[in-house]
């Protein structure tokens, strides 16, 4: 099985989120005040023009609702003051996970701030879980 882990999302969000302007988005779409589409075209262009067709490729399999559960534990770490490490883990029993169609989160709260790691198998996800992809970030 081949498999590509979505590391560099996830980093662009992480750093992304260090931004004042993107952090706001952020904070703005955690309460309900900003779409997920506009919050997704805040951190689009946060990146390097070359950056962006990868970062469009990887939201199409993004689970949409592990964006929302992202962000909330973001909103803790940045209520807190603490700092936030969002990073890809690869599986240690792949088909194992895919066979499951499963996403794990893990959230680690520490004194050194807060951490999530997400191990998943790109395109195996539970059925019912929406993908980013169909919000679509840009016309």
């Amino acid at each position: 099985m081949s498999f590509t882990p979505c590391g560099s999302l996830l980093e662009v969000m992480s750093t992304a989120l260090d931004s004042p302007v993107t952090a706001h988005a952020a904070r703005e779409f955690v309460a309900g005040r900003l779409p997920r589409t506009a919050f997704l075209r805040c951190l689009e262009g946060s990146l390097p023009d070359a950056d962006r067709q990868l970062f469009r490729a990887e939201l199409e399999e993004f689970p949409e609702d592990l964006l929302t559960v992202v962000l909330e534990v973001w909103s803790l770490s940045d209520q807190a003051g603490q700092p936030f490490r969002l990073k890809s883990v690869i599986p240690e029993r792949p088909l194992s996970l895919a066979r499951r169609r499963a996403v794990v989160l893990t959230v680690d709260l520490s004194d050194a701030g807060v951490e999530c790691a997400l191990t998943h198998v790109p395109t195996r996800h539970a059925a019912w879980m929406r993908r980013l992809g169909a919000s679509r970030v840009s016309a």
